[in-house]
């Protein structure tokens, strides 16, 4: 099964090639000549060998005679289900690049059916595609002839296909569909299908479709578009969304998400901008400078040093001292205690100032001991630090 597979691959890489399985003479005196060598096997193996090989050939001859100078029909799709699998691949792809497009669905329904398994979805898939770049209106007829549950696996690859052909067109027709769900599924795939190359489009499309339940219906749409843009162009991603009118539920999910992506790429930009965000990402604020924090300490730990010296006394300095010190810890740990002991939130200078000497006092504990009788924080903090040195 995984030869015949792996060599099915190969074909439908070279869609519309040369067929595959040859016309059976070499296939059979190779066979032939393969079981005559094997210890143990009479001339009577390679007979029969011969014999059935010249069967199969025969199968596949009739097949090819079926289809010859007219379009494929139901005696041809019968004679091809008594071929072997790999035969059967063959004599598809030979007439999957002529086919016309009202053969489509009787070709798409037979590698529904039959024994293909992986290889038979993927040639499907270029099948359909193909189908809705040329014909999307008579696939769409095709698909709302069918049950529900296939006419709505039809709408995905139809609705990605047919947008990136004329997106109006496509956006237009998803919203037509009978039902809420079927519009959601279909106007999904026509945004994402545009979303990397037309972002603008693809919010527009968006806020279009769900009006005032976008902030809930329609947040994972609006995050994925500028999720996607911010990887592309993260400060024009940024600049657009802050330039918006963004539901304030929406705001801060989303430019945490962004800034997580853009941060690990281009840490420096990503610190340019946060200054610029917008007010309805202050409950995310603390999360997106951990979040850049994180990145720039991986990217260059001095300069990523420098910058958080420079952050003004709150929550945001906080995070990014955090992210620091852990960082450092292991490597230097005395660098690591001089940084906690400059955190404002209690419970976080506590937890990173005890990170720090578990790791100081491994290889200095009288320094470490020391620090901690000098440092600039109230005595009742330094009672259970020096406990630890007990």
């Amino acid at each position: 099964m995984r030869r015949w597979w792996v060599a099915g691959t190969l074909i439908v890489g070279f869609l519309g090639g040369r067929l595959l399985a040859p016309d059976g003479s070499d296939s059979v005196s190779n066979g032939g000549r393969i079981a005559e060598a094997a210890p143990g096997r009479s001339n009577e193996a390679g007979v029969a060998s011969n014999r059935s090989g010249a069967r199969a050939a025969n199968r596949s001859k009739a097949v090819d005679s079926e289809v010859e100078g007219r379009p494929l029909s139901a005696e041809w799709f019968a004679a091809l289900e008594t071929l072997d699998p790999l035969d059967r691949i063959g004599h598809l792809v030979q007439h999957l690049k002529g086919a016309r497009a009202s053969e489509y669905p009787a070709i798409i329904e037979s590698l529904e059916s039959g024994d293909y398994g992986r290889m038979g979805r993927e040639m499907r898939g270029i099948l359909e595609t193909r189908w809705a770049e040329v014909d999307p209106q008579g696939m769409l007829a095709y698909a709302l002839e069918q049950p529900r549950s296939r006419s709505r696996r039809i709408f995905r690859p139809l609705f990605t296909a047919w947008a990136k052909r004329d997106v109006s067109a496509a956006f237009t027709a998803a919203r037509q569909l009978d039902t809420r769900n079927e519009q959601r599924m279909a106007v999904q795939s026509v945004i994402n299908s545009v979303a990397g190359e037309q972002p603008e489009r693809a919010i527009e499309m968006a806020r279009d479709f769900y009006g005032e339940n976008l902030p809930h219906r329609g947040q994972w749409v609006f995050r994925s578009i500028f999720q996607n843009w911010a990887r592309e162009d993260g400060e024009a991603a940024t600049f657009a969304y802050i330039s918006r009118e963004v539901e304030a539920d929406t705001q801060g999910t989303v430019l945490q998400r962004a800034y997580n992506k853009w941060a690990r790429s281009d840490p420096e930009a990503a610190i340019a901008w946060l200054d610029r965000l917008p007010e309805g990402a202050e409950s995310q604020r603390s999360s997106i400078y951990r979040s850049v924090a994180n990145a720039y300490i991986r990217h260059d730990p001095m300069a990523a040093s420098e910058w958080i010296s420079g952050l003004d006394e709150g929550p945001e300095r906080d995070q990014s001292v955090e992210r620091l010190v852990n960082s450092i810890a292991k490597t230097d740990p005395e660098a690591g205690f001089i940084w906690a002991a400059t955190m404002d939130d209690a419970s976080k200078r506590k937890n990173s100032l005890r990170r720090s000497l578990q790791a100081w006092k491994e290889t200095d504990p009288e320094s470490a001991r020391r620090a901690i009788v000098n440092a600039d924080i109230e005595a009742e903090e330094k009672e259970p630090l020096l406990k630890l040195f007990e």
